[in-house]
């Protein structure tokens, strides 16, 4: 289980408590501690794609004319 699936459970497990506490300091924490979980597993993702997209580069800055030209054709002719 990876840890952005790993930190939404334990926001998940903030909004179970939150629903069986009745002291509303208690549900204030709880929710500011649910909404840190969620954030950290949307930062972790954003960290993922970003690595994984470090090594693509658009085509253009790789490509010379003649490459890209031969790249057209294929993409050309597989659409058709």
């Amino acid at each position: 289980m990876g840890k952005a699936q790993k930190y939404r459970e334990y926001a998940r497990s903030c909004e179970l408590l939150i629903e069986k506490t009745e002291d509303l300091r208690v549900r204030a924490r709880l929710r500011k501690e649910r909404q840190e979980w969620l954030e950290l597993a949307a930062d972790h993702e954003a960290a993922e794609r970003r690595v994984r997209l470090e090594g693509e580069r658009p085509l253009d800055q790789d490509m010379t004319l003649s490459s890209l030209r031969a790249f057209e054709r294929t993409r050309r002719a597989g659409s058709a």
